[in-house]
């Protein structure tokens, strides 16, 4: 008996639908999908089990969803499409291969589509597929995303159904985070469509400063980057 196939990657240029699906013994589990444009309003939509994803020019996305094919429309920009049923070594490379970059110690990403969207844990990428009605997404307490650092890894979270424009995508900190703030305000917000934040927990009591500084700037508290 062969080996069974887990990992399978496609290129092209993007048109009318095209579908993909992996010569795998079960449905992939994770999909990897990059817009090769450099122009950011080329728009492809990546179709998984009916539901439509958006990746604009220069962006790449990793999706942890069962699916048998993905279908692929766009208006000329090129496409990178990577699918994988995985163990956990291929589900990191799969995301530096994809990325240009180094990769993270949390590659999961998270797709949600829900008005009110709470996140446990700290993740490389939180992506908002809501098109119909604002989002209000809530960070996890930053106690917790720190984990005993002075600063946690960084966290994008991006509207990728093009709607924020219309339908405000607000963060804002975990309820028991009394008195934390994002880049000193009490929420930051997305108002623009496909657009995105990276925001980054930060102990500003841990940090050694050798000049004066912003008292101010004491306590657990997110900045945008």
């Amino acid at each position: 008996m062969g080996t069974a196939r887990n990992y399978e990657a496609w290129s092209g240029t993007s048109g009318g639908y095209v579908s993909l699906t992996p010569d795998f013994d079960a449905p992939a589990k994770v999909w990897l999908f990059q817009n090769t444009s450099s122009t950011t309003t080329d728009v492809i939509t990546f179709t998984l089990v009916g539901q439509d994803i958006k990746v604009r020019g220069g962006q790449t996305l990793k999706i942890a969803l069962v699916a048998d094919s993905v279908a692929v429309a766009g208006s000329g920009a090129g496409y990178v499409v990577r699918a994988a049923d995985v163990p956990s070594s291929l589900d990191v490379s799969i995301e530096s291969a994809g990325s240009g970059g180094g990769g993270s110690s949390t590659p999961t990403q998270e797709y949600l589509s829900s008005a009110t969207v709470a996140i446990s844990a700290m993740v490389d990428t939180v992506l908002i597929q809501k098109s119909s009605a604002p989002s209000t997404v809530t960070l996890p307490a930053i106690t917790a995303a720190l984990d005993g650092n002075i600063t946690s890894i960084k966290m994008e979270i991006a509207d990728v159904a093009g709607a924020a424009g219309t339908h405000t995508i607000t963060i804002q900190p975990n309820a028991g985070d009394t008195g934390t703030l994002i880049n000193g305000a009490a929420n930051a917000t997305i108002t623009s469509n496909y657009g995105s934040v990276t925001l980054q927990a930060v102990n500003y009591d841990g940090i050694t400063y050798t000049g004066s500084h912003d008292e101010s700037r004491s306590g657990k508290h997110w900045k945008l980057s």
